[in-house]
């Protein structure tokens, strides 16, 4: 877990690594990386300077919930037509 500061308040704020947010979505590892590259709307960190060449992405899993819900909204009325 990772402590976020926010209005100079000590809070938790848990991040999803590409494999918990993989499982979460039940897609590859690489369909989430793939997806941080190219949606602009996919909230996620690039922690540059860790894990290699092109760092460690991290995903706030608060944020992440109403990414799905806003990727989910009005599905139920496009499937029943």
């Amino acid at each position: 877990m990772i402590v976020a500061v926010q209005n100079n308040s000590v809070g938790v704020q848990k991040y999803l690594t590409v494999q918990q947010l993989a499982d979460l979505l039940q897609v590859n590892k690489s369909t989430v990386t793939r997806l941080a590259a190219r949606d602009a709307s996919l909230p996620c960190l690039r922690l540059s300077g860790i894990g290699g060449r092109r760092g460690v992405l991290r995903f706030p899993s608060d944020q992440i919930a109403a990414w799905l819900a806003s990727k989910t909204a009005g599905l139920d009325t496009r499937l029943a037509r």
